[in-house]
């Protein structure tokens, strides 16, 4: 859980100093088991990693660095301290993102043996113990079917899903303005000028991993080139995809295929960023964006 008003944020290593948190004597790094993985119980704003924490790094990327094979053993994205309130599509939505795009291996939604959905306006109703007919059930459903059959450490952006738009904490940058629409990020620049997009920082990147990265464009003439590049540790961006006209792209059902090689391969990103020119009047409209794994 989320720490309280009055609540320090929990400790993260060993050494961490004291918290008036309840955690039990435990740090996240005394939870991780020597012969063992990390499982994390998550529930309101933890499960949707937007909490404070004593250093600069997200809860989800704490884990990820404590242990690349953690694991959410129990989930709700409702809040422990507010039972009545049914948490929304959006929530659950940027729980199951960001809990596979930081790598988890598996999770856990956790139902106990209480309340529905349905039942939400109802004397008795305890949110955290509702999974059928809620927002985190059709959130889970659709999840499921986006994300069937990627390799394990894939990572996903659909911007959305369902009736909900999503930018994935991707930014145009430069001149290209942007407008979301549930699954669909429209991005419009001046013909022949640069277009870019930047993804979310503390992506932890290696090129090794992954056998390319996909797009799906909508209508992929609307771009002549595209390239990609990425942000070391130190600020840099170098190129990870050298600009490549479109026609020489290889095209699958998934999207355009933009593979990765080169010097780079072992150096880890915090971000990158795609750059691109438009062929003409129309916007590119991007429907996802994909890590494609080993």
């Amino acid at each position: 859980m989320a720490p309280d008003a009055l609540g320090m944020p929990f400790p993260i290593h060993l050494n961490s100093p004291v918290r008036n948190s309840d955690m039990g004597g435990m740090s996240v790094d005394g939870a991780m088991p020597s012969n063992g993985h990390l499982g994390a119980i998550l529930y309101g704003p933890s499960a949707v990693n937007q909490i404070r924490m004593e250093e600069s790094r997200s809860l989800f990327s704490e884990f990820r660095k404590l242990d690349p094979d953690w694991a959410v053993v129990e989930h709700n994205t409702a809040d422990l301290r507010n039972p009545k309130r049914l948490a929304n599509f959006a929530e659950a939505y940027r729980s199951l993102r960001d809990i596979h795009n930081y790598g988890a291996r598996f999770i856990s939604p956790m139902a106990w043996n209480g309340s529905r959905g349905i039942f939400s306006s109802q004397a008795g109703f305890v949110s955290y113990t509702a999974l059928r007919d809620s927002p985190l059930e059709e959130a889970i459903k659709t999840f499921m079917i986006s994300h069937a059959n990627l390799p394990r450490r894939s990572r996903l952006w659909t911007f959305g899903a369902g009736e909900h738009a999503d930018g994935d904490s991707w930014l145009p940058s430069g001149s290209t303005q942007g407008q979301l629409a549930p699954g669909k990020f429209t991005l419009s620049t001046v013909r022949g000028a640069q277009g870019s997009l930047e993804s979310p920082d503390d992506i932890a990147f290696q090129p090794a991993s992954y056998q390319a990265i996909v797009i799906k464009i909508t209508e992929p003439e609307t771009v002549t080139e595209i390239g990609v590049e990425g942000q070391t540790s130190n600020g840099a961006w170098v190129t990870l995809v050298a600009t490549t006209e479109l026609s020489r792209l290889q095209r699958v059902s998934a999207g355009l295929m933009l593979p990765l090689a080169g010097q780079y391969a072992d150096t880890e990103f915090k971000r990158i960023r795609f750059n691109w020119k438009a062929a003409g009047g129309k916007p590119m409209i991007l429907e996802r964006i994909a890590f494609y794994a080993k």
